[in-house]
């Protein structure tokens, strides 16, 4: 591929990451995640569905524009994955914890997501895996939840309020 050709990709990474990150993380739902992202240029929605439908192509059709600005532009979020997954799945290779979704990251997650009974098996970290994951964690370390950009293990993690 052309690296000229991601030029576009990259500067509107630049320009609308942040806004990304922050409605990742107010959201309450996917839906609501969609909803949020809906606010931003068509151009940026249409990027991100991509992405999602090309990571995820499991993940309901209405949720992969969520699913790719989780997994593309939010790399704490990621990494608190990775971590999530390197502590509850203790028989397999540890991820590197890189913030990048990537097919490992992916397989570590549908693997989590089938021990932990999630209804969708899909390798995305959504409102409904999160949970899981939260419920998972909270039974080994006693916290209700961990923040992403903390790690599982972190001396400073606490209950959430």
């Amino acid at each position: 591929m052309n690296p000229l050709a991601l030029m576009p990709y990259i500067a509107m990474a630049m320009q609308y990451g942040p806004q990304i990150i922050a409605i990742v993380q107010q959201a309450t739902s996917n839906a609501d995640l969609v909803t949020k992202l809906e606010t931003l240029p068509n151009q940026v929605v249409a990027v991100a569905t991509e992405i999602g439908a090309a990571l995820f192509p499991s993940a309901q059709k209405d949720l992969q524009a969520a699913a790719g600005a989780m997994a593309a532009f939010d790399h704490s979020f990621t990494m608190w994955v990775q971590q999530a997954c390197n502590m509850l799945l203790p028989d397999t290779p540890k991820l590197v914890v890189d913030g990048l979704y990537g097919p490992l990251t992916k397989a570590r997650v549908t693997k989590l997501q089938q021990n932990l009974n999630v209804s969708v098996i899909d390798g995305w970290v959504g409102k409904l895996t999160r949970a899981a994951i939260d419920g998972a964690i909270a039974k080994i370390t006693g916290a209700t939840t961990i923040p992403p950009g903390q790690s599982p293990t972190s001396p400073t993690m606490g209950r959430q309020r």
